[in-house]
């Protein structure tokens, strides 16, 4: 999880992808983000602190995702998980890892299998709960 703060600049352009807006760019402070995705229905704030040039935080999680968004003085927004990719990934990683020692007989593909597992979707899941664990109104 990272987090940035400061005035927000600049929004580059933006794309749809599936429930996300994608930023090319967003300049928070003196910080330069690239290939920056938000949920649609958490865009209208990050666009706010465009607007009325507070300050502001806005919350990272794996894979340069905004899943919080707070303009200093006001409500914290935050995103909701779509836990259904967890689920599908979880179950195909299971079953990949599975294969991979009845066929080896040896543990060491299925550990490998774990670390992409860890490094896929785990990791995002621990982003998002220290995240949410942050408190904040969820949208």
């Amino acid at each position: 999880m990272k987090k940035f703060t400061g005035t927000l600049k600049k929004l580059g352009e933006a794309s749809m992808e599936r429930v996300y807006n994608k930023y090319s760019m967003i300049q928070i402070g003196d910080e330069v983000l690239t290939n920056i995705k938000i949920a649609r229905k958490l865009d209208p704030f990050l666009e706010e602190g465009l607007r009325t040039k507070s300050p502001m935080t806005i919350s990272l999680m794996a894979g340069n995702v905004i899943m919080a968004v707070q303009i200093e003085g006001q409500q914290r927004y935050l995103s909701k998980y779509n836990w259904g990719g967890m689920g599908v990934g979880g179950a195909t990683m299971l079953i990949a890892g599975y294969a991979l020692y009845s066929l080896s007989k040896s543990i060491i593909p299925a550990i490998a299998v774990g670390g992409l597992f860890y490094w896929l979707f785990l990791r995002t899941v621990l982003d998002y709960l220290k995240i949410a664990s942050e408190g904040g109104k969820n949208i």
